[in-house]
């Protein structure tokens, strides 16, 4: 079985819209075409591992906001994954849907800006 091919992201330039981290990326989606074990549980920002010789290592860089949609990275300052990602400024809006350690882990970020 070969590993999936892009189907309809097939690379560009991922910009995270908090921070402005901005890198090319190969792939967007669920299954990554750099192993066929692995399937995420959101469409992911994806590249080519540039730091290693391994072709099938990967890096995910981030995701879009399952709220307001916009293009986050994967950094706690910029983003919390609970079960969906979601940007800071929407996971505040939505802290009491949380569980106390995601609301914790939200506040504590939100502080440091």
């Amino acid at each position: 079985m070969e590993p999936s091919t892009p189907s309809d992201d097939s690379g560009g330039t991922f910009t995270c819209y908090r921070c402005g981290l901005s890198e090319h990326y190969d792939f967007k989606g669920k299954k990554t075409p750099y192993s066929r074990w692995i399937d995420l549980n959101e469409d992911g920002y994806i590249m080519q591992d540039p730091f290693s010789t391994n072709r099938n290592d990967f890096l995910l860089l981030g995701s879009d906001c399952s709220v307001c949609e916009k293009t986050i990275c994967q950094s706690p300052n910029c983003s919390v994954y609970y079960m969906k990602r979601f940007c800071l400024p929407c996971a505040q809006t939505c802290l009491n849907k949380f569980p106390s350690a995601v609301q914790a882990r939200v506040r504590k970020h939100l502080e440091q800006k």
